[in-house]
């Protein structure tokens, strides 16, 4: 007998451990390691447990927090003078809090309703960044620079 609630527990299960993988990390090490400190974590902290925060030790995964965020910021911050500041600001605001991979959707979306990304260099960037964090290419492949 299939049960639905045992279904969705598995899509769940699954839905993880793809994401780790996506993002070339040993799933049994990550959920090991977010088990362990999800018990005290606060939860407006979440993204810091998520797999592209895992390094595998403390400082790799710190490493690799700041990198992104750091790639991030500069990414919001070439678009300065081309779209409004308050909505960069809010996107950096997002990046610094380990959302970088909601500040990186906002962006791309924002880029493509008011079409300002205009150059080979940006898009690269773009690609790159999107890549790293795991975020699908959807987003910026249909664009074209100018």
């Amino acid at each position: 007998m299939v049960s639905v609630g045992g279904g969705k527990a598995a899509a769940i299960a699954y839905t993880l451990i793809e994401t780790a993988k996506m993002n070339d990390v040993d799933p049994e090490a990550w959920l090991a390691w977010v088990l362990e400190r999800l018990p005290d974590h606060k939860i407006n902290c979440m993204g810091e447990l998520m797999p592209w925060c895992f390094g595998g030790s403390g400082d790799a995964g710190r490493w690799k927090q700041r990198d992104l965020e750091r790639r991030t910021v500069t990414l919001i911050n070439l678009f300065r003078g081309r779209m409004q500041d308050r909505w960069l600001d809010g996107y950096a605001e997002l990046a610094v809090n380990l959302e970088w991979g909601v500040a990186f959707e906002m962006l791309c979306d924002q880029l493509s309703e008011l079409d300002v990304v205009s150059t080979k260099e940006e898009l690269n960037t773009i690609a790159a960044l999107g890549h790293d964090i795991g975020i699908n290419p959807r987003y910026w492949q249909h664009w074209k620079a100018k």
